[in-house]
C-alpha cells in the first residue's frame, strides 16, 4: 500500500523552482506553500521540507483527539490537513461527524460532495475510497 508521503509525492509532484498552484499560492518542492518565489531547491531540501510539512499537519491532526482511526484513514486527514490547511480540513464539518461517528460511506460521501471534490475528483475519490474502506 501506498504511504502518506508517496501519494504526497505522487500528488503533488515536484518543482524544484516556485511555481503558482492551481490556488494561487507560490509553492516550490512537493506541494510546500511559500512566501517568496525567488530560490531553487533540491530534492533532497524538497523531501525534507515534505517531512517538516508532514509532521506539522500529523501534529494538527492529533490536536483534533481522533484517536480510534486506522492508519490509513489518519493519512487521509492528514493529508486533507496537508493540503485544505487545518482551518480549511475544520470546514469539513459534516465529514469530520461522520469521522467521529465511524460512518465511513458518509464521510466519504462528505469529501466528494465538497468544493475539493468537484474540483479536483481523482485525487479526492481515492482519499474518499480510503476513508470508505479503510486501506
Amino acid at each position: 500500500m501506498e504511504t502518506l508521503k508517496e501519494r504526497l509525492k505522487r500528488e503533488e509532484g515536484f518543482s524544484p523552482v516556485p511555481y503558482r498552484c492551481p490556488a494561487g499560492f507560490w509553492t516550490i518542492g512537493h506541494g510546500h506553500k511559500m512566501h517568496n518565489s525567488g530560490i531553487e531547491i533540491s530534492r533532497l531540501v524538497a523531501d525534507k521540507i515534505l517531512e517538516e510539512d508532514i509532521h506539522l499537519a500529523e501534529s494538527q491532526f492529533l490536536s483534533l483527539g481522533l484517536f480510534d482511526l486506522t492508519r490509513a484513514r489518519r493519512d487521509v486527514c492528514i493529508e486533507m490537513i496537508f493540503w485544505h490547511g487545518l482551518k480549511g480540513f475544520l470546514g469539513f464539518k459534516k465529514c469530520i461527524t461522520a469521522i467521529e461517528r465511524m460512518d465511513w460511506d458518509t464521510a466519504a460521501d462528505e469529501m466528494m460532495d465538497s468544493k475539493s471534490g468537484r474540483e479536483y475528483p481523482e485525487r479526492m475519490t481515492g482519499l474518499a475510497e480510503i476513508m470508505r474502506h479503510g486501506g
